[in-house]
């Protein structure tokens, strides 16, 4: 019983992390992996403890992941446009990065107000939803979150090369289903839609299947099925023919 008080002390004392149901219930729909968000909270039980100067090793140490894992993982946040890591000066006049999540909170409240009046969402609003759809596609169909530099690779096809979400998505299942899962793959495909004037998924989708029919037409039928389309041919003894006639 003594041991047990004891813990629960060490618990009460260890102190609690605040963090909002409204980021819990959809930080998905903000575009962050469950790692960015244990990185999240890492991040604010810090802050709410009064350190001023991220400590990523201790970080690290708590999740279980190497440093530089954590720092892949802070700049797809700022590569997501859910965090801002500026320097600054504090008054003793030493330098460190300050962590700004004011964006992430925005994405929040556009979330909850397109729930509540989904009359005033916009179309740039649907568009921002199906990038975060993307994004969160491709790190399942990956299986593990993303590099910033992925993270920038697949933000240029929407916002540099205008592909339409859903075409990237149909790019994607494409590659899956040709078992070549990489970037690099699916951007040939993506580059290679866009030649032949391909904007849609469903355009994609009619383009595939013209395709697979050509290529199915196309190829040679095998001995088997040839031999089963020819009439049957009578088999004449012509030995026993001959031997009849001779009797006669």
């Amino acid at each position: 019983m003594k041991q047990m008080d004891a813990q629960l002390r060490q618990y009460l004392a260890a102190g609690t992390v605040t963090v909002s149901r409204l980021l819990v219930n959809n930080y998905r729909k903000i575009g962050l992996s469950e790692t960015e968000l244990v990185l999240f909270l890492q991040l604010q039980e810090q802050f709410q403890f009064g350190q001023q100067e991220v400590d990523i090793d201790k970080i690290a140490q708590n999740m279980e992941i190497p440093s530089e894992k954590v720092f892949t993982l802070l700049y797809g946040m700022v590569e997501k446009k859910l965090l801002t890591i500026a320097p600054v000066e504090d008054a003793e006049g030493k330098k460190h990065d300050q962590y700004d999540f004011s964006q992430l909170y925005t994405e929040l409240f556009k979330v909850l107000t397109a729930a509540e009046r989904p009359e005033l969402t916009t179309v740039k609003d649907d568009r921002r939803l199906s990038k975060v759809d993307v994004f969160n596609r491709f790190e399942v169909e990956f299986g593990r979150d993303f590099s910033p530099m992925e993270i920038q690779t697949i933000d240029g096809w929407l916002t540099e090369d205008h592909y339409q979400p859903d075409l990237i998505l149909a790019a994607l299942k494409e590659a899956v289903v040709n078992s070549a899962l990489s970037l690099r793959y699916i951007d040939q495909i993506l580059m290679n839609w866009e030649k032949k004037n391909i904007k849609t998924a469903k355009a994609a989708a009619d383009y595939l299947k013209k395709r697979h029919q050509a290529q199915s037409f196309a190829q040679p039928a095998s001995p088997q099925s040839s031999a089963e389309k020819l009439p049957p041919i009578p088999l004449i003894h012509w030995s026993d023919d001959q031997g009849d006639k001779n009797a006669k």
